[in-house]
């Protein structure tokens, strides 16, 4: 079963997916387990909660689905459309001066969903040599936007430069 999927900000990089599948998984097999029981016994569907960690109790409230016996179909279609996403969505790679910080991170996120592709996965890495800006990778395609390439490629304007900087 595939089904629409809107991934929420905090999940930004298919690591973060991985997890979060591994986990539903796990809560799914826990689901069947009860639900099995409540055939076997005769009882209700039993309305139990389960511990959930925040980004997939997010990923749950986001798609409307509920982790509860009487949603077991909903979950595993939505740990199949999870599965075959980590797989297919497109990735980029932001290598900027500094870490950025959980707000900057998530806008980033925001606006490469909206711009570029609504699930797109991004990953983040430091390099403090960069001086400023970011460089973007994606696949082969580099895009170097940092301070460090702005001096070299124009050293005949450095004085202009820096004065822009401050």
């Amino acid at each position: 079963m595939s089904m629409k999927v809107k991934i929420p900000l905090e999940i930004s990089s298919s690591d973060q997916l991985g997890e979060l599948t591994w986990e539903l998984e796990q809560k799914i097999a826990e689901v069947r387990r009860l639900a099995i029981q409540n055939t076997v016994l005769g009882r209700e569907k039993d309305v139990v909660s389960f511990d959930l960690s925040p980004s997939l109790q997010s990923v749950l409230d986001t798609n409307n689905v509920t982790c509860d016996t009487a949603s077991l179909e909903a979950l595993e279609g939505l740990l199949g459309t999870l599965k075959a996403l980590r797989d297919t969505a497109p990735e980029v790679h932001l290598t900027l001066a500094a870490f950025p910080t959980l707000a900057i991170r998530r806008q980033l996120v925001e606006w490469l969903r909206k711009e570029i592709h609504p699930q797109v996965f991004c990953s983040f890495s430091v390099r403090s040599d960069l001086c400023g800006g970011l460089i973007i990778r994606t696949g082969a395609v580099q895009y170097d936007f940092s301070f460090r390439s702005r001096l070299i490629n124009n050293k005949h304007r450095i004085s202009e430069i820096y004065s822009d900087a401050k």
